[in-house]
């Protein structure tokens, strides 16, 4: 596999190396299991995913990846977590115990320092919209990520002014997970307020995470 890890070697760090890119999203069928990986994925990609599952227990993160703040602090046992592809993962993403599972990868994000800063994290433990937390950057340029986990209701999240919603997946009357993406880069570095999804009103894990870009910003 040549991945744009040799790439990058070859090109040298800095200006040559692309602006953060999204490269694919997936889902599961809202009964756990698996995600089939999209071809176009590389190593060196980082993924994000994102799992909600009303009040069952047990749920884990997949092996190798890391946690977003605390897995499972309301009801709707939400999960956050990341990791850079390796390219051994073979083409199913698995360990998915649980039920609803929202996955994306990016590329030309910083292998030794992914997340810019530490990512946040609120839970609304009785109602409300997704609403993701501040964040304060300190790279020019990082690609802002949103997720979300809401108890319980199968809705349709709607994007706020300047976001896109990437993928969405319910969990069969058991509640819905979603990420969406700042649609411009955040330049100068800062702080950053994420505007609340539309739609739906529960329990809910929130996350807003900076992804450092590789060329340095």
């Amino acid at each position: 596999m040549n991945s744009h890890r040799q790439r990058r070697a070859s090109a040298g760090q800095g200006a040559d190396i692309p602006d953060i890119t999204r490269i694919a999203s997936a889902r599961n069928n809202g009964n756990g299991g698996s995600i089939t990986v999209p071809g176009t994925v590389e190593a060196g990609d980082l993924c994000l995913i994102v799992h909600v599952s009303d009040s069952a227990s047990g749920e884990t993160k997949p092996s190798g990846f890391i946690s977003i703040g605390t897995d499972g602090q309301t009801s709707a046992n939400e999960i956050g977590a990341y990791k850079i592809w390796t390219g051994s993962e073979g083409s199913t993403l698995s360990g998915l115990n649980g039920q609803a599972w929202c996955a994306v990868w990016y590329r030309y994000v910083d292998q030794t320092t992914p997340m810019d800063v530490s990512p946040q994290k609120t839970t609304n433990s009785f109602s409300g919209a997704i609403d993701p937390p501040s964040i304060t950057t300190v790279t020019n340029n990082c690609q802002i990520v949103t997720m979300g986990a809401l108890d319980d209701d199968d809705v349709t999240f709607g994007a706020p002014s300047g976001y896109t919603s990437i993928v969405q997946q319910n969990a069969n009357n058991n509640g819905t997970a979603g990420i969406m993406e700042r649609n411009a880069l955040l330049s100068p570095a800062g702080f950053h307020n994420p505007p609340a999804w539309s739609n739906g009103s529960d329990a809910a894990g929130e996350y807003t995470i900076a992804l450092r870009p590789a060329n340095g910003g």
